[in-house]
């Protein structure tokens, strides 16, 4: 499958973005310090259905940003997203967010309801409605403590272990093996952890959504969690997003990296999710 790669110029920023396929709009929407070679193998199989669009959000990996030192707001990337589908024409599109990419998926949907078509919220980490919201702002303030004091890459390897994401605190399975998976993830993240933790961190998880917004769109929002994360905080997340709004909870195979590890089973149920009626 032919990938085009380009760049978008944005207020404040210059995007780096890809398209891939044929056929209606899907953008795919990474979350946290995520980029858009995440999702090429799952936007791969997505191409045989529509024209796939990953990117890299402002200031992460081959996307630029004009002032380093400003956070990047949820608005903002909400913005960003909306620029980047006018550039396939004023049609409503269908959008994949993962993580922190749904959290931007859903401002998109709430400040601009007629650029799409359905959303798929994959695991957003709304911690702020949860019943436990003061003890996830603990968590995260004692996260920014240890960037602070020992960098990104100390305070991602505590991120990942505390929140359950990935098998253990050093990246280890059972046979005492760094998964492949998980080694390829650290790689693309570490260049994005000071972005990350310094700038980005405080307004992913400090997001409310609009939930009367959300009940009352033209947009058809799907709130799912992954088949592996029972108990775990975005799982947990994405229940209650899903209870507040009304409607079912769907579940994607895989873990909450969302695609990476079976992209072709992955491709299929998020398919059925984004177009079931």
């Amino acid at each position: 499958m032919s990938v085009e790669s380009r760049y978008l110029d944005v207020p404040g920023a210059k995007l780096h973005y890809e398209v891939r396929g044929r056929g209606p709009v899907l953008l795919i929407i990474p979350g946290g310090p995520a980029d858009g070679s995440m999702f090429g193998p799952l936007a791969e199989e997505l191409a045989a259905e529509y024209s796939v669009v990953t990117y890299d959000p402002r200031g992460l990996s081959e996307s630029t940003r004009d002032n380093p030192d400003e956070d990047v707001t949820v608005a903002e990337q909400a913005d960003d997203a909306r620029r980047l589908l006018y550039e396939f024409g004023p049609e409503p599109a269908y959008v994949y967010g993962n993580s922190g990419g749904a959290i931007t998926g859903l401002e998109l949907v709430t400040l601009f309801p007629g650029r799409v078509k359905a959303l798929l919220a994959h695991e957003p980490p709304l911690t702020e409605l949860l019943p436990d919201r003061e003890e996830q702002r603990v968590f995260g303030e004692a996260l920014l403590a240890v960037y602070r004091e020992a960098g990104a890459v100390a305070a991602f390897q505590r991120f990942i272990s505390d929140t359950g994401i990935v098998p253990s605190a050093d990246g280890q399975d059972e046979s005492g093996q760094v998964p492949p998976e998980l080694e390829a993830l650290l790689a693309r993240m570490v260049p994005n952890l000071d972005l990350f933790f310094g700038h980005m961190f405080r307004a992913i998880v400090g997001y409310v959504p609009d939930l009367d917004a959300l009940r009352g769109t033209s947009t058809r929002v799907v709130v799912a969690r992954a088949a592996t994360t029972d108990g775990e905080i975005a799982a947990r997340t994405a229940e209650a997003l899903a209870d507040s709004l009304d409607q079912p909870l769907g579940i994607l195979p895989g873990d909450h990296g969302g695609g990476g590890v079976s992209p072709a089973e992955f491709a299929a149920a998020l398919h059925v999710l984004l177009t079931w009626k």
